[in-house]
């Protein structure tokens, strides 16, 4: 199972010719990415357990391209957690959620 995310990012290119003439272009594109889930979501959790969630940013044949320099940002029923990746998180929802 995964999820599409689309990350907005400008790319800028800097040229000089040979007599000194320079000249920058940025144009901005969308770099999109799966978010592929580590995990069976059907599978039950008991009432009051924590649930590991484990996801990876890949692409559209799922394999794995993230990194450490990404940063996971997780929403739960409590709030928001974020993490950096690669590090072991865990949300735990209250138990009215």
């Amino acid at each position: 199972m995964s999820k599409s995310v689309a990350i907005p990012e400008n790319f800028t290119v800097t040229a000089t010719d040979v007599v000194g003439n320079t000249a920058t272009k940025s144009v901005m594109h969308t770099v999109s990415y799966n978010v592929c889930l580590e995990y069976d979501p059907a599978q039950p959790t008991p009432v009051g357990a924590v649930a590991p969630i484990r996801i990876n940013l890949c692409d559209a044949n799922s394999a794995d391209v993230g990194s450490n320099a990404v940063t996971a940002t997780g929403v739960s029923p409590s709030g928001v957690l974020q993490s950096p990746a690669g590090a072991a998180t865990q949300i735990a929802a209250p138990a009215d959620a």
